[in-house]
């Protein structure tokens, strides 16, 4: 039994709470490294924004992702190398200037949540568990994407007679008592929320690697108060009740001069990591990690010594330093940057943004602008001009995932069989789900169930989007019943047969 002393001992060293849960799949901080099974934790993955909440799926809105569509997302991500997964924050319904049906919204108001969209997510976690990949999870959004940090306050006020009216700001989600007590009860709620799938406590899951406390948050120029950073993170960690994960930091742009609300520059020889050290943010025991976002459109593009000035300061006040998404440049300077990141201490990078197989065969594809597209691994060729080179990203990254882990580089292995069962009727209009890592397909066709089957075409690619003919078999007699079954294939090997699909004819 601990003794005064003992008990004030025990209090001091876990100010944020103690860890719960023990064993080997847990990462944890030990100073300015992550670990686990006490050997240094880092990687170099990818974003998957749609991982949570789909918004690229042709003719819906935002929805949920299947359980094969997380499948074939965090199976890339482990085939790769990448150990991690990003995915975006929550969507937020604004009561009083909606963007969007109130179904499609995780938080939908005060104490109001979407059970098909957390059921989803219960599934996609339960998945990261099982083939081992982490997942960071966003808890909200300081833009307007899906529903932000305004959005949540104007529903908040909604709700309030004496506040019903007044035209919410994004900065007003991190001063205004009302919103902070909502955000906490939102907080509570999805911690301690029981997974469907697996029956585990979100709190208690060590799939999710870190809770991110906002997407960019407070932009470029402003800053989060540093009460509200350092309030939150506690309180997710002792009221809560989740003092096994990870905390990060949601604010970018800390190399930047600091910016009034207003838009004016009281110090422009402040930066935000300046400010942030000053105020005890980067020091507080609560929040474990912190992160920036590097754009051509927001600083040079050399990305690497962006990182190196970034890791140091924070690796200075004794913390993890992460790139947590980067993009629209060149893989030059990618490739410089996940070098550099190697060797001085970064802990990880993630490219943005990978998505996956649709459910309807296919791909999702999200435009960037400016020729630019969400990746999709292993990777398909591109036009010369396209300055997108996502072959030659996609293998550059399974390079930088051994270099950052220290491992050897893996070929990529035999797929999973594909799914033929979404075809059509006709051998016109083919379509399938592909596979986690194949590079091509081989279609086979005989004229009865038991075969034999012929090979009708080898080296087909699936880089359509959603939903579209993948395959048109012209050979095929119409008139004529035929069977069909495809394998998936990489330089590792092809797979083991799909299930047979037909009787189908023309």
């Amino acid at each position: 039994m601990l003794g005064a002393a003992g008990i004030a001992q025990a209090a001091t060293s876990c100010p944020c709470g103690c860890r719960t849960q023990n064993g080997t799949d847990w990462v944890y901080r030990d100073g300015a490294d992550l670990k686990q099974n006490g050997q240094i934790f880092k990687w170099a993955s990818v974003n998957v924004m749609d991982l949570g909440q789909l918004i690229d799926r042709p003719g819906y809105a935002q929805t949920t992702v299947t359980p094969y569509e997380a499948w074939d997302a965090l199976k890339a991500v482990s085939v790769m190398g990448g150990r991690v997964a990003r995915i975006y924050e929550f969507s937020i319904y604004n009561s009083v200037n909606p963007t969007g049906d109130i179904s499609t919204f995780h938080w939908q108001g005060p104490g109001k949540y979407n059970e098909a969209l957390f059921q989803s997510l219960d599934s996609t976690i339960a998945t990261a568990n099982f083939l081992k990949v982490k997942l960071i999870i966003g808890l909200i959004d300081w833009w307007w994407w899906r529903g932000g940090c305004a959005d949540f306050v104007q529903s908040v006020w909604n709700t309030i007679p004496a506040k019903q009216g007044w035209t919410a700001k994004s900065m007003d989600f991190y001063t205004d008592a009302d919103a902070i007590a909502e955000f906490k009860n939102f907080l509570k709620w999805i911690v301690n929320r029981k997974n469907t799938v697996s029956g585990l406590r979100y709190g208690d899951d060590p799939a999710i690697l870190a809770w991110e406390l906002g997407n960019e948050a407070a932009g470029w120029n402003q800053i989060t108060p540093p009460a509200w950073t350092k309030g939150i993170a506690r309180y997710i960690k002792t009221v809560a009740g989740d003092p096994n994960h990870l905390i990060l930091d949601g604010t970018i742009g800390g190399e930047y001069g600091l910016q009034n609300t207003d838009g004016s520059w009281p110090n422009p020889s402040i930066s935000k990591w300046q400010y942030m050290l000053q105020q005890g943010v980067l020091s507080d025991a609560c929040v474990d990690i912190f992160n920036n976002h590097y754009y051509s459109s927001q600083g040079p593009t050399d990305y690497a010594n962006r990182a190196l000035r970034d890791v140091a300061i924070v690796r200075s006040a004794g913390k993890p330093f992460i790139v947590g998404e980067y993009g629209f440049a060149d893989k030059q300077s990618y490739d410089n940057l996940n070098s550099a990141a190697t060797n001085n201490g970064v802990t990880a990078t993630m490219i943005w943004n990978m998505n996956f197989h649709s459910r309807d065969g296919g791909w999702y594809v999200h435009s960037e602008g400016n020729g630019y597209l969400s990746y999709h691994f292993p990777g398909f060729a591109t036009s010369n001009s396209s300055p997108f080179d996502e072959i030659d990203v996609m293998s550059m990254l399974r390079n930088w995932s051994r270099w950052i882990t220290g491992t050897s580089f893996q070929t990529l292995p035999v797929p999973d069989a594909p799914d033929l069962s979404i075809t059509s009727s006709s051998p016109r209009n083919m379509k399938w789900r592909g596979s986690p890592g194949a590079q091509t397909y081989q279609l086979q066709r005989g004229l009865n169930a038991s075969g034999p089957f012929t090979v009708v075409a080898s080296g087909i690619t699936d880089n359509v989007p959603s939903g579209s003919t993948i395959y048109n078999d012209y050979g095929a007699t119409c008139g004529v019943t035929y069977y069909y079954r495809l394998q998936a294939c990489s330089e590792g090997g092809c797979s083991i047969p799909s299930a047979i699909r037909g009787p189908i004819k023309c």
